[in-house]
């Protein structure tokens, strides 16, 4: 790869002789980083005002990012350009790395992992030691996962291997997973960031076929709310929520254990779709639906809530008992601050408590919780993003173009289930119209057997009373 750099010296990162090497830095100013790492994430960021909403929105990604940044392996701190004099990388010093690794993935040019470490070398923002340049590639791939919430870095430093979180479970289940590889050889990696990703997860599943969509028209394309809703999943499919940290997990079904991923961060959601079609610096990366491939794809998140949760009544109150809130008697929602609820809550979802430790340290998202638990007519997210109006039924090729396939799948499972007791037939609000029917047909009946019952008793009476003597 040609940089262009005049000079002779050894080593092709060190600074051109001519040339004065802070050019090659990127300083910004620590009260302006707020700003500058607001707008890199979009690519026109004219009209945006970081304020309101966007701005609640924009700090809970900045502290997701903080968060993860201080649980890094101590590896990728040592790695620091002129500006560490030495010491350890801080997150003051990563901001700048955040802004050049935007801006190079928006122009679309730099793709692949090693011009991405190489552009941060060139410009003094990590070190230019080329016997680092593996390291320097870790903390990129690492910087992507943070800054998108495709998937998460592992917190453990593998030398020579890229590492990201996965699911635990059996091998015959974890088949059924997005990411199933939880490290791959840099050495054997040599394509695109696409490509990368791809390598974690099984070529029929996985964050690949999400980002592009469905290839072709679904076999079943008509999604029905009253089979996707929360309710069901739970009361009738018996499913728990397991609350993920991978966008690229959200929905993923496991039907051995009963499990459906849910993104519990959808605050990034709506800070990332919030430029509607003005694109925002991951478009180059899925190559797919325009404008903005990767736009839609965090609205589409924004969606599937909606369509689980927030437009069917028992639904959202279902998840409100289970969320940690209590309704105030003018009607409105507040947070309850009393942690235990909330935690005795999630861990009936599936959180560990190392998870709970998490939560308590960043705070619950306050949008999970208004899209979970709330009706979806009243919360203006919607509006901000544009959605549709809602409807009963769905095409999931044209609504849901990224997580169409998934909630096929998840459809699929809970039309397959058959209601064995009483229970399970109250509880099955698939068919309104059967189910009417039923209740109908058993209350008319157990009516009239206790009507029959009655008259039984009373004719048994009266002919007792006919044959008593004197």
């Amino acid at each position: 790869m040609e940089h262009g750099i005049p000079g002779d010296s050894p080593n092709p990162y060190d600074p051109p002789v001519d040339l004065d090497p802070e050019a090659y830095e990127l300083t910004i100013d620590h009260d302006e980083q707020g700003p500058d790492l607001f707008k890199v994430l979009f690519v026109d960021p004219a009209g945006l005002w970081m304020g309101g909403a966007l701005q609640c929105y924009y700090r809970r990604w900045k502290t997701l990012l903080e968060h993860h940044f201080s649980e890094a392996p101590s590896e990728y701190m040592a790695i620091g350009g002129t500006r560490c004099s030495g010491r350890n990388i801080c997150f003051a010093d990563f901001v700048p790395i955040v802004i050049n690794f935007c801006k190079d993935l928006s122009d679309g040019d730099i793709v692949n992992l090693t011009e991405l470490a190489e552009s941060l070398m060139l410009k003094d923002l990590v070190t230019r030691d080329a016997a680092q340049l593996p390291r320097i590639k870790q903390l990129v791939f690492a910087t992507l996962g943070w800054i998108s919430m495709l998937y998460i870095p592992a917190k453990n430093y593998v030398d020579g291997n890229l590492v990201i979180q996965v699911r635990g479970g059996s091998t015959n289940s974890r088949r059924l997973h997005t990411w199933v590889r939880p490290e791959q050889a840099m050495e054997n990696i040599t394509g695109s960031l696409r490509d990368v990703l791809g390598d974690f997860s099984n070529d029929s599943r996985g964050p690949l076929s999400c980002i592009n969509g469905l290839a072709g028209p679904a076999e079943i394309d008509v999604l029905k709310a009253t089979n996707l809703n929360f309710f069901v999943l739970a009361k009738l499919g018996g499913l728990r929520i397991i609350w993920a940290d991978s966008i690229c997990m959200h929905l993923e079904l496991d039907r051995r254990e009963k499990t459906i991923m849910m993104f519990q961060h959808p605050s990034i959601c709506a800070l990332m779709c919030s430029a509607g079609d003005k694109g925002i610096y991951l478009d180059s990366l899925p190559g797919a639906l325009e404008p903005s491939p990767a736009g839609s794809f965090y609205r589409e998140v924004l969606l599937t809530y909606r369509l689980v949760f927030g437009q069917h009544k028992r639904s959202w109150r279902l998840c409100c008992k289970e969320g940690g809130l209590e309704r105030q008697k003018q009607g409105s929602w507040k947070i309850w601050l009393g942690w235990g609820l909330v935690l005795r809550s999630f861990r009936l979802c599936g959180i560990t408590k190392a998870e709970e430790a998490t939560r308590i340290s960043l705070g619950q998202d306050s949008l999970l919780l208004r899209l979970c638990c709330a009706d979806c007519t009243q919360e203006p997210v919607y509006d901000e993003i544009g959605a549709p109006d809602v409807r009963s039924v769905y095409s999931a090729q044209h609504d849901f173009p990224f997580f169409g396939d998934r909630l096929i799948a998840l459809q699929e499972y809970v039309r397959l289930i058959e209601p064995m007791d009483l229970r399970a037939l109250y509880y099955d609000r698939r068919d309104l119209s059967r189910c009417m029917s039923v209740w109908t047909t058993m209350v008319f009946g157990t009516v009239t057997l206790v009507l029959a019952t009655l008259g039984v008793f009373l004719a048994a009476g009266q002919i007792g009373t006919t044959f008593k003597p004197n």
